[in-house]
């Protein structure tokens, strides 16, 4: 009996550790298209314009043709939401951020929202930056934690 609980207790032990090292967060695959979100491994700062907070990867296989994307849904936590004067919401050519493209921006009021875009994506690999605005309010201590729910 005592070997049953110890291997349990080892079970649990490796189930943690292991979704603890999960960085990213599928969204959809649906048609072989490919959605997911990765956290940003940046610090943010209060007096930069813009902070990447997160970045969103579409695959769109070939075949499929073009997809309409008209909203993505965010959740971020309380901190998160009392230190975050907006959120904007970019296009890249590639892995790396840049604001020449903007897809539109949002304050949000709830910690659950929606940042409605229209955009049309063809075959290939995608991917839309988040990027965040801290109001001068904002703690050190907050940890802001955002996720791309849909």
């Amino acid at each position: 009996m005592k070997i049953v609980y110890k291997l349990f207790f080892l079970l649990m032990i490796s189930a943690l550790f292991s979704f603890q090292e999960v960085s990213k967060q599928s969204i959809l695959k649906q048609e072989n298209i490919i959605i997911t979100s990765y956290p940003s491994i940046n610090p943010v700062f209060k007096r930069l314009d813009i902070n990447p907070q997160l970045y969103i990867k579409i695959i769109v296989p070939s075949g499929i043709g073009n997809i309409a994307i008209k909203k993505i849904a965010f959740q971020i936590n309380k901190p998160g939401l009392k230190s975050i004067k907006k959120i904007e919401l970019f296009s890249c050519t590639s892995l790396t951020f840049t604001t020449t493209n903007s897809l539109g921006s949002f304050q949000p009021t709830n910690s659950s929202f929606e940042i409605p875009i229209d955009v049309n994506l063809s075959q290939g690999t995608h991917y839309l930056w988040v990027g965040t605005t801290l109001n001068n309010k904002a703690s050190i201590n907050d940890l802001i934690e955002m996720h791309c729910t849909d």
